[in-house]
């Protein structure tokens, strides 16, 4: 998984592009110049033009242009930096300036919602299998398969199922999408204390840089995270595990956390108020899979 932000070096119109390899922490970066910041005709592909919103897709996709590995001094590291949303916004402008780059920037208006929705239907895997296998020698800190994929936005993440001491008493927690990550932790820490968090979420809504499941594993304080990709997989999980008696039992409590109003990161779907529960609630775990799945329903 690349990580990517942009910077602006001083005294220049370019803008520097920054991956981050988050496997082993290298650093690349490729800079481009004013003429490389806006989308370029479809003959782009064929004259192999750099251009800087083409690359971005193709990083988020795990490939990428030829880029230059960055020292750790590197004047581009240290430059200010500057969104994807403002450089989308700066193409919309040159779109509309009433200059003769009004056709060859066509492909500006709208960029931003383009490059999200591109980018989402790589994210958001609704139909994918569950991350169940994350023990032992494949937890989220030790060859997890799915450590560096891009962390699905609207998937439940399931915590402290392993490690409490009364499997029966002690309760497990469920957030319900990204948003609802962000906002149970983000809770009540002061600015300092929320800076790594808030710099993760910033990535998301301005530069569309998702951050890895291993990422959200370590957020949320537990290397044997769960995540379920819809309501039907949390429920059957948890009526497989109730069945079992060795995580779960019917009555075994689950503090469940929603997005604290209208979702705050892309891709997170609406409100969950279909399922009649306030953020932060505590229910049993065979109450919370009826109402995410009532038996004898297709959801």
């Amino acid at each position: 998984m690349k990580n990517f932000r942009f910077t602006k070096p001083r005294g220049t119109q370019n803008v520097a592009l920054v991956v981050e390899d988050t496997t082993d922490a290298r650093r690349f970066t490729k800079v481009y110049s004013s003429d490389e910041l806006y989308p370029l005709n479809a003959d782009r592909y064929y004259t192999d033009l750099p251009n800087l919103f083409v690359d971005v897709l193709d990083v988020a996709e795990g490939e990428g242009p030829e880029m230059e590995e960055a020292s750790a001094t590197s004047k581009v590291l240290t430059a200010p930096s500057i969104t994807l949303r403002t450089l989308t916004r700066r193409a919309q402008r040159s779109a509309a300036d009433g200059s003769g780059n009004a056709q060859r920037f066509a492909d500006a208006k709208d960029l931003w919602n383009k490059m999200e929705s591109h980018i989402l239907s790589a994210v958001v895997k609704p139909d994918d299998k569950p991350i169940t296998d994350v023990r032992k020698s494949k937890n989220w800190r030790k060859s997890q398969p799915f450590a560096d994929v891009a962390a699905d936005p609207q998937a439940w993440f399931v915590t402290d199922v392993f490690s409490r001491s009364n499997q029966q008493k002690n309760p497990i927690d469920a957030y319900r999408g990204l948003s609802a990550v962000f906002d149970a932790l983000l809770e009540g820490l002061d600015d300092l204390a929320a800076a790594d968090l808030l710099t993760m979420k910033t990535g998301i809504c301005e530069n569309l840089s998702f951050p890895t499941y291993a990422q959200i594993s370590r957020a949320l304080n537990d290397s044997n995270m769960l995540v379920f990709h819809n309501d039907t997989q949390l429920a059957e999980w948890i009526r497989a595990e109730t069945h079992k008696k060795e995580y779960l039992y019917s009555g075994t409590p689950v503090i469940v956390h929603l997005p604290q109003g209208k979702p705050s990161i892309p891709g997170d779907s609406a409100e969950r108020k279909d399922l009649d529960l306030e953020s932060g609630a505590t229910v049993t775990v065979s109450n919370l899979a009826n109402r995410l799945a009532p038996k004898g329903k297709a959801r």
